[in-house]
């Protein structure tokens, strides 16, 4: 069994797997002024919270595009299970070629969807990871990584669009009416915002697909992408845990044990 961390913008998920399927999962919000005890903490009340001793952890990946957290996260993983975690980077990537123009530069989470991506569903393939911001990957039949889009995600549209107005109400994201015609305030935002974002994102599929010779397989994933998916009119499946799927297939690659 291992642990499998995945420091996002908005959220920390960690997730226990055994055998590749996921046991357990936790989830914070990220905060680059908390303590490395604070998330051991975190880490202590997933592994109580399923009676699973830290003994029965043989090993740990990091997945992070918050460096500030990525050596937080780390020190904890060691002080706890005394084991040096994996940390996921552009050398981590098996079986898929990157070629676009800065390699190096490709985000740890992009890089994890990708490999479950093709394990998984096999390529070609589009993925669209919805989380603080909501990006798009592209892999041909040659599992090539050609490249993809970087956009706002969700709430980050819905908070700019808050903050940024004197009347409008604060919401959170919720369901829209089944009419897109808001009928009042709430309603005409929470529409906005679903059926905006589900056009949006059918209209890149459509755009993509444009420009492509072959016909990939849509996977979405993302902690916004299960409000969103289902008001989209393209194929498109949906797989919450996709990031550390790829984590594990990661993780059983690159295995070597070190101690801290």
């Amino acid at each position: 069994m291992i642990l499998a961390v995945d420091i996002g913008n908005s959220t920390v998920v960690m997730g226990l797997i055994n055998n590749s399927e996921l046991i357990a999962s936790r989830k914070t919000v990220t905060d680059i002024s908390e303590l490395e005890v604070n998330y051991k903490e975190e880490i202590k009340t997933l592994l109580k919270s399923h009676s699973i001793s830290e003994s029965k952890i043989e090993g740990a990946i990091i997945s992070s595009v918050v460096p500030l957290l990525t050596d937080i996260l780390r020190e904890a993983v060691c002080d706890i299970f005394k084991l040096e975690p994996i940390t996921v980077n552009s050398e981590s990537i098996t079986g898929i070629d990157i070629i676009t123009d800065n390699p190096s530069q490709l985000g740890s989470d992009r890089i994890a969807d990708a490999t479950a991506g093709i394990n998984e569903y096999g390529a070609p393939l589009v993925i669209i990871d919805m989380g603080t911001a909501t990006t798009v990957s592209v892999i041909n039949p040659e599992n090539q990584f050609l490249g993809g889009l970087i956009l706002p995600g969700v709430r980050t549209s819905l908070n700019s669009l808050i903050n940024n107005t004197s009347q409008l109400p604060r919401i959170k994201l919720g369901t829209p009416s089944e009419r897109i015609i808001g009928t009042n305030t709430v309603s005409s935002i929470e529409n906005g915002i679903v059926y905006g974002t589900a056009a949006q994102i059918d209209g890149l599929i459509q755009r993509i697909s444009n420009e492509l010779d072959f016909d990939p397989k849509i996977i979405a994933t993302g902690g916004n992408a299960g409000a969103v998916i289902p008001y989209c009119k393209s194929k498109i499946i949906y797989d919450k845990n996709l990031l550390l799927k790829g984590l594990y297939i990661i993780y059983k690659n690159e295995k070597e044990e070190v101690k801290c």
